[in-house]
């Protein structure tokens, strides 16, 4: 199903494989296991909007969006900050160094405007000197997973 990438301060370093600050948003932490449909588009538009079913649950969700994570840092030091985690808002921002300065490759913003609903927005650089890019991404919960 592809990337389903994401109020105290933290600050974690990250490394590969880790989930660390990922698996500390609220906002994603009770998303009910289940069946989602994902409806998404990118600006600049690379192909027209996609919608997509399949069974999730908040473990998954936080591995998809640390891939998401890793692919953004591409081997740069970086930590993920979460300026606002409450359980209706979460924001994720990875900040990372290069000569010197600090930039901010990816800002993820996630909301839950209700139970069955989650929004996600983000903007992401990929790479120190990729082009940036928009993700904005709509989830619906439909009910229970069907056995395959």
């Amino acid at each position: 199903m592809g990337c389903w990438a994401l109020a105290s301060q933290a600050q974690v370093q990250t490394a590969p494989g880790e989930t660390g600050a990922v698996t500390q948003i609220q906002v994603l932490q009770d998303i009910p296991s289940g069946q989602w449909e994902l409806r998404s588009r990118t600006e600049p538009a690379s192909s027209d909007n996609t919608v997509e079913q399949g069974c999730i649950s908040p473990q998954a969700i936080a591995r998809d969006l640390q891939e998401l994570v890793e692919m953004v840092q591409a081997g740069q030091l970086c930590s993920v900050q979460l300026p606002v985690n409450t359980a209706t808002e979460g924001t994720l921002e990875l900040r990372c160094q290069r000569d010197g300065k600090e930039f901010v490759p990816a800002v993820m913003r996630f909301t839950r405007p209700a139970k069955d609903r989650m929004h996600a927005e983000s903007q992401l650089q990929m790479g120190a000197a990729g082009p940036r890019m928009l993700l904005v991404q709509e989830y619906r919960y439909l009910g229970a997973c069907n056995p395959p």
